[in-house]
């Protein structure tokens, strides 16, 4: 499926959900795992889903509607990954860091993905070393002086041990995949994570920033970061920009 077919998806399902951020009443249930979820987020899974079995016959796994069945002994080498809203907290506070993710996962590895942030109006895609801000070929620099990333939220305890290891660099707080964005264009050098994510969360992003050079490791065992079908969780992990060695 082309980039640009991607990125038409993900910026229609975005403007659904841009619609009901600025001027819809905000409808918000409780998940069996007790995570929030909206009318918004129903709807652009709807839209992702849809759109992409009118291009695609691969299975689809879903934050919302959980994966496609597999025959009996069948496995899945390909499938789509979508979280429809990543930072659905970040949504219901109107903050606008929330981002509509898609990735094409082949044989582990996530070969393309789009993350869309509609409020910031901004557009990220990576395939086939081909990255893309607002549909336009980037090439990426990052500055010598180093910058982290954490979330805006949820501070982890073992953070303050990566900074003191790594030299002290400045720290920059933002919610939701828009993290690995921002790696991916330059403006930050790392993004370490110590508590698990669900592949959802990371696939889209993971693969933007790989497009860009970028590289994600496992911190355990130091090899990049792999997605299975089945494995819904996924271990701690750093994400770091070309030429940049994280310290462990």
């Amino acid at each position: 499926m082309p980039l640009h077919t991607l990125e038409d998806l993900a910026q229609e399902a975005g403007d659904a959900v841009l619609e009901i951020y600025r001027h819809g009443r905000i409808d918000v249930q409780t998940k069996d795992d007790a995570s929030p979820v909206t009318q918004a987020d129903l709807l652009a899974n709807d839209i992702i889903c849809r759109g992409l079995r009118q291009f695609s016959s691969l299975p689809i796994i879903s934050e919302e509607t959980g994966s496609d069945p597999l025959k009996p002994g069948e496995t899945a080498n390909s499938y789509w990954l979508i979280d429809p809203i990543d930072g659905t907290k970040e949504f219901i506070a109107k903050r606008p860091t929330f981002t509509i993710n898609i990735a094409l996962i082949e044989n582990g590895v996530p070969v393309a993905g789009v993350v869309y942030a509609p409020e910031r109006q901004e557009l990220y895609a990576g395939a086939d070393q081909v990255f893309r801000i607002n549909r336009q070929l980037i090439k990426p620099q990052w500055a010598e002086a180093r910058v982290v990333m954490c979330s805006a939220s949820r501070p982890e305890k073992e953070f303050e041990s990566f900074l003191a290891k790594n030299g002290q660099p400045a720290v920059m707080k933002i919610g939701s995949s828009i993290k690995f964005c921002l790696v991916a264009k330059g403006e930050a050098h790392f993004y370490p994570r110590y508590s698990p994510l669900s592949a959802w969360d990371i696939a889209a992003g993971h693969a933007v920033a790989r497009a860009a050079g970028c590289e994600l490791i496992e911190m355990k065992t130091g090899q990049p970061m792999r997605y299975e079908y089945q494995r819904r969780w996924n271990p701690a992990f750093v994400l770091q920009a070309p030429g940049c060695a994280a310290i462990l």
